[in-house]
């Protein structure tokens, strides 16, 4: 029985390290996924014409300023600038509190194209908090 409580104890004890690392010094990147994977997600989303998958790496704000037609569009621009991607990965620029920065590199048949795109953290995840040079 004195086993039992050693392991319930520890594995209080390991829940509540793991909540004062989430809540209390505001993992930015540990047990949630980096500026640099929303950012990866996002123009995946938008090199494969899937507008819908795209929309939740918005943020709130950005949702509303952009919409539907403005993710539409900015999937069109990109597909203008960087033709048929090849692959794309994404790369954390800064973090700095509840901001940060990536970008994604689109590897084309013609090279690498950049975008860079601005994050803000938002119900504990990092958002995309506007389409950077790909906005109209």
């Amino acid at each position: 029985m004195e086993r039992l409580w050693r392991l319930a104890a520890a594995t209080a004890l390991t829940m509540a390290g793991v909540a004062g690392v989430v809540f209390g010094l505001g993992d930015r990147t540990t047990l949630v996924p980096p500026p640099e994977s929303a950012a990866e997600g996002f123009v995946r989303a938008l090199e494969t014409g899937r507008y819908g998958r795209a929309l939740p790496y918005l943020s709130a704000a950005a949702e509303a300023r952009v919409g539907r037609e403005g993710v539409e569009a900015a999937a069109g621009r990109l597909r203008a600038r960087a033709g048929e991607a090849l692959d794309v990965r994404g790369e954390t620029l800064s973090i700095d509190g509840d901001r940060a920065a990536a970008r994604a590199l689109v590897e084309t048949r013609d090279g690498e194209l950049v975008v860079e795109l601005p994050m803000v953290r938002e119900n504990g995840v990092w958002a995309i908090d506007g389409l950077g040079e790909l906005e109209d």
